[in-house]
């Protein structure tokens, strides 16, 4: 089942707009009925099913909240010092790949 972030999801209904609304509507082609999960960084998983999909917008309508299973849980805090030079995109790049 295929999964999009959301900043915020609230009430019965989400609505997805911009790059994952046209990814869900043209490049996976999905259809009203389907099942989708929206996820919220927040450990919350929303699982709902599209019942709506326009050119700009795909409305799904939530079925279940969960807690999200997929992400760890631990918490890791990384420090830095400043470094020299053009270093600190390296050092970002690898940060992201921990």
């Amino acid at each position: 089942m295929p999964r999009f972030f959301m900043d915020t999801v609230s009430g019965p209904e989400a609505v997805l707009s911009g790059e994952n609304a046209r990814h869900i509507a043209k490049s996976l082609r999905m259809q009203t009925g389907q099942s989708i999960t929206l996820c919220d960084g927040k450990a919350h998983d929303y699982l709902g099913e599209i019942v709506e999909i326009s050119d700009e917008t795909v409305r799904v309508k939530i079925r279940e909240v969960q807690e999200c299973l997929s992400e760890p849980h631990v918490k890791v805090t990384l420090c830095q010092g400043i470094p020299k030079s053009d270093k600190m995109d390296w050092i970002v790049q690898k940060a992201v790949e921990l």
